[in-house]
């Protein structure tokens, strides 16, 4: 199997992290993140429409209710449910967000992110991510 190798600022690997959340999220029904992702960035672009927001977010969750079958639940990311790809997705954001974690606090703390990621591992032939810092030029 080929491996690949890419550079990224840490900006750039903190919008992949997000990006690989919002993807398993939503194929674990979660469509509401979705909603929300894109309120915060209307908060901080100084707009307001609250009307707007509730509305959209009442056609997120029947989305999410007919896509589920849960009334309102969502699936756990371990269930056979979600996609495979969706827990690749997880993996990589768990691997992300802890390598992200320990690199801005490096004597650690009382923080979920920097706890061991809780990895699904969808597939048995799937290594790791190796996630590494590396060195300012």
């Amino acid at each position: 199997m080929a491996t690949y190798q890419i550079t990224l600022s840490e900006n750039q690997l903190s919008v992949i992290e997000r990006a690989l959340e919002l993807y398993a999220r939503i194929h674990m029904g979660q469509l509401d993140e979705a909603g929300f992702e894109l309120r915060l960035h209307e908060i901080s672009s100084g707009i307001n429409d609250w009307d707007k927001w509730d509305e959209i977010r009442a056609l997120l969750d029947k989305a999410s209710e007919r896509f589920t079958n849960l009334g309102g639940g969502y699936f756990g990311i371990l269930s056979e449910k979600v996609s495979n790809k969706a827990k690749v997705a997880w993996d990589l954001y768990q691997d992300i967000r802890y390598r992200l974690a320990w690199d801005n606090n490096p004597d650690g703390g009382y923080n979920v992110r920097l706890s061991d990621p809780l990895l699904v591992r969808a597939s048995a032939t799937e290594k790791p991510a190796e996630v590494k810092r590396k060195q300012e030029d």
